[in-house]
């Protein structure tokens, strides 16, 4: 005589283990996605925004030329001041997205004053002192 097949449904503990692992793998998978997405951006910094960039010239020459170009690339303004900068002088060179700049303020005196990855942070001015 054959023993009956019972009707009644396997114990919970039977089947939640593989529901969970299954659920295990979505969660971690969104999670995954969710994180690549967040660290995704171009070379730039962090928030879409732009702050304000002020040139001041504490130098003893005056200020001829002030260029500027997201850090690390070689994508580089124009001169941005419209006339020569004179010693005491500040002057509004622009509006950047936030992000890192590097800069390069050329003096009367032939002398190149560098700035490197100077960050300009959305909704703030950054006044770059030429000394």
């Amino acid at each position: 005589m054959t023993t009956p097949r019972s009707t009644t449904p396997a114990a919970p503990s039977a089947v939640k283990p593989r529901f969970l692992k299954a659920r295990s793998f979505v969660v971690v998978g969104l999670l995954g996605m969710a994180l690549l997405v967040a660290g995704c951006g171009g070379g730039g910094y962090y928030y879409d925004g732009t702050g304000d960039a002020y040139v001041e010239n504490q130098d003893a020459f005056a200020t001829v030329g002030f260029y500027m170009a997201p850090s690390g690339t070689s994508a580089w303004t124009g001169n941005l001041l419209g006339d020569w900068l004179f010693p005491g002088e500040v002057t509004y060179v622009g509006s950047f997205v936030e992000d890192y700049y590097d800069a390069d303020a050329d003096q009367e005196d032939g002398a190149t004053i560098q700035f490197d990855a100077e960050p300009i942070y959305a909704g703030e001015s950054t006044t770059f002192v030429v000394f």
